[in-house]
């Protein structure tokens, strides 16, 4: 059994009061902060959540469409994906967002920042907010919850370069955590791994659903590598196997969190390159397969949390149909 790191560091400060940040995101995000509330209400610990938000100027949002659709352009020119030049550009754009952050907290005090995949250069809205939290408080003892990270512009090394306090950087899975460990961090800075908190619940957490269809969510933004084309042979196949076949992309097409629930536990079995997705799936009991990604998240969490549910496949290569249609017809 592994060694739950992330309860050894939190056991440490028992006594103290938590202030816990949520960085925002979709429904399946918020299965990791409830992961990460139930872990703490069940060792009895004091906290006390705030939620980090982000505000965009106008004319920031129109530059960011007039930027997606130029990249699309460059994808069809080059036949292959932009996202170096994407993130890039991006980042020039991501100074001029206007962080909205209310919460002074005393110099010294216990920050915990909710897992995910946001400290990142895909979704760069956690670096933002762990600098604002660096800056305000450089006495402070801060703790980031399990996370995936990701740079290919970022020097995430110089974040840390002002801060006289403690840092634990959690990894949710060993390929972030590779990553990290081979970083010139500062000694005040830690590295450790430990599961995503979205695996502290249990299915007794949800209510019981049925089986009424296979559920194909598939993501459509730039962290997918399932493109249309692709996405309809994928589609071709299930129809073929399969009958009843629902197709959503349900973090973000839900209409609120109890519908996202209900959808993943009335399927009977789910396609996805959704983690979170995935891992409710599989908590629930569900047939899951589960895609990668555009970096190692989903192959990373799969290795290291999803291996123990045997009703978890994950697919390699999505573009290998036949062997997704064995995989199919053995069940």
């Amino acid at each position: 059994m592994k060694v739950d790191a992330f309860d050894k560091v939190i056991s440490q400060f028992e006594r103290a009061d938590f202030n816990v940040i949520r960085p925002g995101g979709h429904q399946g995000d918020l299965l990791i902060y409830l992961g990460l509330e139930k872990f703490l209400k069940r060792k009895g610990l004091k906290y006390r959540v705030y939620w980090y938000q982000e505000k965009i100027s106008p004319l920031i949002i129109f530059a960011r469409k007039k930027l997606s659709k130029a990249t699309k352009l460059f994808d069809l020119i080059l036949k292959e994906r932009s996202d170096y030049a994407l993130t890039k550009l991006q980042q020039l754009l991501d100074k001029y967002y206007l962080a909205r952050w209310m919460m002074n907290f005393p110099d010294g005090s216990l920050i915990l920042i909710e897992g995910g995949g946001n400290v990142n250069d895909l979704w760069p809205h956690g670096i933002r907010l762990l600098k604002i939290l660096l800056r305000d408080n450089p006495n402070s003892t801060i703790i980031v919850a399990p996370q995936s990270y990701y740079f290919r512009t970022t020097n995430f090394p110089s974040i840390f370069r002002n801060f006289q306090g403690r840092v634990y950087l959690f990894s949710r899975e060993k390929y972030s955590y590779v990553l990290l460990k081979k970083m010139n961090l500062p000694e005040n800075v830690e590295v450790l791994l430990s599961q995503d908190t979205v695996f502290y619940l249990s299915r007794e957490d949800f209510p019981q659903g049925s089986e009424k269809y296979n559920l194909l969510c598939l993501r459509k933004d730039k962290e997918s590598i399932i493109n249309e084309h692709l996405r309809k042979k994928i589609r071709e196949v299930l129809y073929t196997k399969l009958d009843q076949v629902l197709e959503s992309d349900v973090p973000v097409e839900a209409k609120n969190f109890q519908e996202f629930i209900s959808i993943i536990g009335n399927s009977r079995s789910v396609f996805t390159d959704r983690l979170h997705v995935a891992a409710l799936a599989a908590i629930m009991g569900k047939r899951v397969f589960l895609f990668p990604n555009i970096y190692w998240k989903n192959k990373g969490v799969y290795e290291y949390s999803l291996t123990k549910f045997d009703n978890v496949t994950f697919v390699e290569n999505p573009r290998d149909l036949k062997t997704l249609s064995k995989l199919l017809s053995k069940d």
